[in-house]
């Protein structure tokens, strides 16, 4: 197909493995192939039945990695099948390490017929391999790598059943499938083990059916015959959004809802990069909208408290299919962590509808302070409308520092210790770029000011936090506060609970840039760490090697006179006792790309989450319990 007078070239490679049960899997490959068809893919290969062994996927796989040849090529990896978490024999020894404790995998059709020497499982260490082949060929030719995985199996050994539903994943204890020869396997890798499932890619997005320690369905469809959730859920979205240009956090969230109506224990989750529009290499930049979700009759923005929002906050409510505002909500209350909106006019909840996005229009937390000097009214006036900065003269409050300079604008902070090299234009484009990057370091700034719940709200000290360095192969701990590292300096960072009850985690990164990201991007909604003593009660973020500290290239490495060359950088732990999408914390950084101006792609260029649908609450629900924690070190250019 063409875009932009391009030749794209979009082929897919879709792998059905109906086992142990399952009876929806070849009808998962038959709707994706029609969907795909529908999105202008040309070239679609499908192996199913006895053409889905570990042969013949490992096979398809080569075959797709080989057919990248083009920068605007575009390439999708669909699985439909079992999945499966099963602890290592070693796992005691492995947690304590800090590596991974967890054979993960997919069920290949031939399963059945592994042996000692033979393990016919496709192990997700392998298929993290696969997928950085797909994104390195992309790299080789210069291009953003435009691959997408979409898994519909179980990523954990967890057994649930629900009316009408088939678990995609396999029950180790009746011994449904052969084991026998994973460990052998697995030590025969010549790949590093401890690359962590599909998370560690960058570059590639993955729609997956659940979070780690469920399991996914499949069920009934109103098509006809069985599907998997995700599968049919994914195809109703693709197909009532048409060629709306949407992203996969907003695919994602419209998917979950969807999911979860019909198995509320089953979320499915967008890892990678979900700015990205659909099948796209192209971003949509961050802004400040929230996600809104439908519980029974009530309209909710969840982790609200986590987010700053309070009573009496006031949104525009946005309906994603039209761009249009119509209803305003306020917020009335609090259930749980959950803020529960008040619509005016009561008559518009249902245009609300599906795919509503909140955009804040009054906060009482307070604004941003921005102090701007000299001539720039175009950015006064892009202050006075935005709902998170406000301009001020007073030096002590102000956050950020915007003054004329060589014709332009230059980005301060408090200090006066430049943000940004170079000068922005005073013009119109240049104040948009400015306020973009005045509002990522306001989100950083925001997330800085956390503080632990209070009373009701407040988390045990439940969490251990190991933070360190490298000297050789050796760890090295590091104090929580005041050291100082040079960029390029291997850094560890290991979170256990000790406590009795699994809690979910996040790790936000704010950088010296004063942007902040989600260091745990591949599980925006948390990442669970069971109970002190269970298999998985600690993570580790990072491989063996650790993960070196950079430098962005658009942050200056000069100081003022009497001021040694360096920035403050911290990482937030946040510990908490429910699920929550805390995404629109993050800040990073994305490259600016053209993507239209219609309302309705203006809506989802603000849109971070899409729409959420969760579990109705229990009367009475429990209020959300969380814990903040910082580390914080001077980091320098090296």
């Amino acid at each position: 197909m063409q875009r932009d007078n391009v030749w794209v070239t979009r082929r897919a490679l879709l792998i059905g493995s109906e086992t142990y049960g399952l009876l929806g899997c070849n009808a998962d490959v038959a709707l994706m192939h029609d969907v795909l068809v529908a999105r202008g893919f040309e070239e679609i290969a499908s192996r199913t039945g006895a053409d889905a062994t570990r042969a013949g996927i490992i096979d398809g796989l080569d075959e797709l990695v080989g057919s990248i040849r083009d920068p605007t090529d575009v390439v999708v990896l669909f699985y439909s099948g079992h999945g499966g978490r099963v602890a290592r024999p070693d796992f005691a020894e492995r947690r304590a390490a800090g590596t991974s404790v967890h054979f993960q995998f997919i069920v290949p059709f031939d399963m059945e017929e592994s042996s000692p020497d033979d393990f016919r499982g496709l192990l997700s260490e392998e298929l993290t391999w696969q997928q950085r082949r797909l994104t390195d060929a992309f790299v080789a030719l210069g291009a953003v790598p435009n691959v997408t995985t979409i898994l519909d199996c179980c990523h954990s050994g967890y057994m649930a059943r629900g009316l009408d539903t088939v678990p995609k994943s396999v029950d180790v204890g009746e011994k449904m499938f052969r084991m026998r020869g994973i460990r052998e396997h697995a030590l025969a890798l010549t790949q590093d083990l401890e690359i962590r499932g599909l998370a560690t890619n960058p570059h590639a997005v993955r729609l997956v059916a659940c979070q780690p320690e469920q399991s996914a369905f499949e069920f009934p469809s109103a098509r006809g015959g069985r599907h998997g959730a995700l599968t049919d859920a994914f195809a109703s979205v693709v197909e009532e959004l048409g060629d709306a240009p949407v992203s996969w956090g907003m695919i994602g969230d419209l998917v979950r809802r969807r999911v979860r109506a019909l198995v509320p224990e089953q979320r499915p989750d967008v890892e990678g990069p979900s700015d990205r529009l659909v099948f796209s290499d192209r971003s949509l930049p961050s802004g400040s909208v929230l996600a809104v979700s439908t519980v029974e009759d009530d309209l909710r923005l969840e982790a609200a408290t986590l987010l700053g929002i309070e009573t009496g906050d006031e949104f525009q409510l946005v309906a994603a299919t039209t761009g249009e505002v119509v209803a305003v909500g306020t917020v009335d209350r609090f259930d749980g962590g959950d803020a529960v909106l008040r619509i005016d006019p009561e008559s518009a909840r249902e245009a609300v509808g599906l795919g509503a996005l909140a955009r804040p229009s009054r906060l009482r937390r307070p604004k941003t302070a921005v102090l701007v000097a000299g001539a720039a009214d175009g950015l006064r006036s892009r202050l006075a409308d935005n709902a998170r900065l406000v301009e001020t003269a007073d030096e002590a409050i102000a956050v950020v520092r915007v003054s004329e300079e060589a014709g332009g604008l230059v980005l301060d902070d408090h200090a006066g210790q430049r943000w940004r090299v170079g000068t922005y234009a005073n013009d119109d484009a240049g104040n948009a770029r400015l306020v973009e990057d005045i509002e990522a370091i306001a989100v950083g700034h925001r997330l800085l000011d956390l503080a632990s719940g209070e009373g009701p709200n407040l988390l045990d000290p439940v969490l251990t936090i190991d933070f360190g360095t490298y000297d050789g192969d050796t760890r090295r701990p590091l104090p929580m506060r005041g050291e100082r590292l040079a960029a390029g300096a291997p850094l560890y960072l290991r979170l256990t609970n000790t406590g009795d009850e699994p809690i979910f985690v996040w790790v936000f990164d704010v950088g010296v840039s004063g942007r902040s990201s989600l260091l745990t991007n591949a599980a925006p909604s948390g990442t669970l760490l069971g109970a002190a003593g269970a298999e998985d009660e600690s993570t580790e973020l990072w491989d063996l090697d650790g993960e070196q500290l950079t430098w962005p290239s658009d942050v200056p490495t000069s100081a003022p006179p009497g001021i040694e060359p360096g920035r403050w950088e911290r990482f937030v732990v946040l510990a908490a006792d429910q699920r929550g999408d805390l995404s629109s914390l993050a800040s990073r950084r994305r490259e600016a790309r053209s993507v239209g101006s219609s309302a309705l792609e203006v809506v989802m260029d603000e849109a971070r989450t899409g729409v959420r649908e969760i579990a109705a609450p229990d009367p009475g629900a429990a209020p959300l319990r969380y814990r903040i924690e910082t580390i914080e070190f001077l980091l320098e250019p090296g």
